[in-house]
């Protein structure tokens, strides 16, 4: 299943999302893909704990050089530590 919530200045769009991948009842990805490379979910929810310094661009570059596997390799997060996921227990 694919859900997109997505909306420029959308009051909710990025904790709507992220309620929704906490919750979700198997693991899941939360793709933020802003094209100018903000993230409210690194600043916000992870607290600004992670350096952001990619953006959507970047994986598209990385696609075109058949490199997005590696790229997303450095790039995926946990939201929460999988033994307390829900879907973990």
């Amino acid at each position: 299943m694919i859900i997109s919530v997505t909306s420029a200045a959308a009051d909710g769009a990025t904790t709507t999302a992220v309620g929704m991948a906490l919750t979700w009842p198997r693991a899941c990805w939360l793709v933020e893909a802003d094209p100018a490379g903000g993230s409210a979910v690194l600043a916000g929810y992870l607290g600004g704990r992670h350096v952001h310094d990619r953006s959507v661009v970047d994986a598209c570059v990385a696609a075109s050089h058949g490199q997005l596997s590696v790229l997303l390799s450095e790039l995926v997060l946990p939201l929460i530590d999988l033994g307390a996921h829900p879907a973990a227990l």
